[in-house]
């Protein structure tokens, strides 16, 4: 099983209204992230670009063996795709350095890497496809409620959700 909870808070700071709160994927009984009841600004996450980077390695984990998303939050986490069979993947924790020039989404890592948590846990690629899509989609829900549905990052969401899905 792999699910995404998500919550967004109502700031009228950012560019983006909804663009941060908290963000966590469970896998199994695994679980990555944070997510209070309380909204708490210094636990606070950018939603909008996990959302973003998960909706890019649908694209990616069809055509490579691994896929690294970047916790951009903190200095040496990534959370590693593993395509098993075209079918299935296996999700987990991995720490390794990101050097200068490392991108949000790597396909390797290219420093030794340690898995202290979500130890290889099977999940089928389809299911992962589904929540990813509609917690996506529900999330750009919120995004338009708080916001201009012209906004140009609402605009660039719609159009990676619409990519994921042609794949």
């Amino acid at each position: 099983m792999f699910s995404i909870n998500y919550k967004v808070f109502f700031d009228d700071i950012s560019e983006l209204k909804g663009a941060d709160g908290y963000f966590q994927i469970q896998v199994d009984d695994e679980i990555y992230g944070l997510y209070l009841q309380d909204d708490l600004d210094s636990f606070s996450v950018s939603v909008y670009w996990w959302f973003v980077y998960f909706l890019r390695s649908i694209q990616l984990i069809k055509n490579e063996r691994l896929v690294y998303i970047s916790d951009i939050e903190t200095p040496r986490v990534w959370i590693e795709l593993k395509n098993i069979d075209d079918e299935k993947i296996t999700i987990r924790e991995a720490h390794a350095d990101k050097l200068d020039g490392t991108q949000a989404i790597e396909c390797h890592v290219h420093s030794n890497i340690t898995y202290p948590n979500l130890s290889n846990k099977l999940v089928l690629l389809r299911d992962f496809e589904c929540e990813v899509l509609k917690k996506a989609k529900k999330y750009l829900d919120d995004l338009k409620q708080l916001n201009d549905n012209s906004h140009p990052y609402i605009l660039k969401f719609e159009s990676l959700i619409a990519y994921a899905e042609s794949q």
